[in-house]
């Protein structure tokens, strides 16, 4: 029976993880027959240095099947030697650009769930911006809201109707309203790649701005999100208020996200793993 295992419990996570100690995650190792590891800051320190992480140590010791998934943040900017090393397991990224750091590893897709996202059934007065922000330094980063909200303001004072709501504090389970009260979404920018977000959004068949990095988009020739630079974002969205132009990319959206992001497309390349 599948489980998700945390050693502390994130403000933003899931119903069903299983809050445990390192003693009791190591009992439901023995029980396991596969360990999917989502990775964290820690797991350079670790692998990387001189000590191993005692779950992993025993994983590997009872020839149980492992796998590293890598989201990004453990990677993306960090100094070579702070870097994972080779691993004896095979590894996962979620984003094509994690490749320059780990390029053995396979890059599986971020899969997005859509029985939780789907078109939405509001209407709105105003059309709404939508975009992330966190206290998180890493997230904030990446995340446009300053350039949002100028850009925002300045339409505001020429006349549109229009308005920003901020996706902050959220749990996840109440993220599929957040995106049913929106029009637009403005996903991070700066990573070379789009997030969870920007596919839980395009679920909900709302046009999504990112940026992509060239080598990216060769992956992905049919992406239909709108693709611009932080410079630039006041006039992606004045092009998005043409309500024809957001119903049509919407819906090449939903369409694009439901293929190449599909659950059980992603799960099936993970049993791949799994059996190697």
């Amino acid at each position: 029976m599948p489980c998700v295992i945390v050693k502390s419990r994130h403000p933003y996570g899931y119903e069903d993880e299983i809050c445990c100690n390192t003693l009791n995650a190591m009992m439901r190792i023995v029980a396991s027959d596969v360990i999917h590891y989502h990775s964290a800051p820690w797991i350079y320190r670790i692998l990387a240095g001189r000590i191993r992480y005692l779950d992993y140590s025993m994983a590997r010791t009872l020839r149980k099947s492992v796998v590293w998934h890598f989201h990004g943040h453990e990677i993306r900017g960090q100094p070579v030697e702070k870097r994972p090393p080779q691993f004896d397991c095979p590894a996962i990224v979620s984003t094509p650009d994690l490749l320059r750091y780990l390029p053995d590893a396979t890059w599986i897709p971020n899969a997005a769930d859509p029985e939780l996202f789907y078109p939405r059934k509001m209407s709105h007065p105003k059309t709404i911006v939508g975009c992330y922000d966190s206290p998180n330094p890493y997230v904030k980063h990446f995340s446009p809201v300053a350039e949002t909200l100028a850009a925002v303001r300045e339409l505001q004072r020429n006349g549109k109707r229009i308005d920003v709501r901020i996706l902050s504090g959220y749990k996840h389970q109440e993220v599929p309203e957040y995106f049913q009260q929106i029009d637009i979404w403005i996903d991070k920018f700066g990573m070379d790649f789009y997030g969870l977000c920007a596919l839980e959004a395009s679920l909900c068949e709302i046009p999504v701005v990112t940026q992509i990095g060239e080598p990216e988009q060769s992956l992905i020739p049919s992406c239909p999100f709108t693709t611009t630079e932080r410079c630039e974002i006041k006039q992606t969205i004045e092009y998005l208020l043409d309500e024809d132009v957001r119903k049509e990319l919407g819906k090449k959206g939903a369409e694009f996200t439901k293929r190449f992001h599909d659950p059980v497309r992603a799960a099936d390349k993970c049993l791949k793993l799994y059996r190697s």
